[in-house]
């Protein structure tokens, strides 16, 4: 299956032969994009978990010659719903009063925000994607914020990024990675792990098993 996400970068430059030429060696498509001065790459990866999708995205990220920030939550407010969906805002408006439309991630100004993970499946499970929308799946924000939540708790401790081990191979061969957790917070955040791929320890090492 194809999962999109974003994620963040610092110190990307268009103009450096480098980091271009990194971006298209990468096993997956990344697309680059400037907004609001902030550089972020669109990523679609085939893979057979978003757990594991979103795993494989840090572990060729976490090397590259700029910095990799994390996983944009992508938050979207009436407007942008209605932009992405191809509906008019009165239309995307109604959408967001329905008892089963998923509750508002936080707010941006006076507007409330989603995260578009949460609409785009509301948008699929309901019958009113887009062929566009339709055609690939959203990383779930729950696995986001998880991986984020690693992420800073990796940069005050660990240069290497997080996983601070992970064995991978090719996304569609993928049915095992191991991490090191160097911290024990890491381990009890494993264990509590509700993504797609469920950890069992052994001496330290969780195994991230997928179907």
């Amino acid at each position: 299956m194809f999962y999109a996400t974003t994620v963040e970068v610092d110190g990307f430059d268009f103009d450096n032969e480098v980091h271009l030429d990194y971006i298209d060696a990468l096993p997956f498509e990344a697309v680059p994009m400037s907004i609001g001065g902030m550089v972020k790459l669109d990523v679609e990866i085939e893979c057979t978990t978003p757990a594991m999708a979103a795993i494989f995205v840090n572990d060729k990220l976490k090397d590259a010659p700029f910095n990799f920030r994390g996983f944009s939550l992508d938050l979207v407010t009436v407007s942008e719903i209605a932009n992405r969906a191809g509906v008019t805002r009165q239309a995307a408006q109604k959408w967001t009063a329905k008892t089963d439309f998923p509750g508002p991630l936080t707010m941006v100004g006076s507007h409330k925000a989603w995260a578009w993970a949460d609409v785009s499946e509301w948008l699929v499970r309901t019958d009113k994607a887009d062929e566009l929308v339709a055609s690939v799946t959203q990383i779930p924000i729950r696995v986001l914020i998880r991986m984020n939540g690693a992420l800073a708790a990796n940069a005050a401790t660990d240069a290497d990024g997080w996983p601070s081990a992970l064995e991978s191979r090719e996304p569609d061969e993928l049915a095992l990675v191991k991490v090191q957790f160097q911290q024990p917070e890491w381990a009890s955040a494993a264990r509590n792990w509700s993504g797609d791929a469920k950890p069992t320890a052994t001496s330290g090492v969780f195994e991230l098993s997928c179907a």
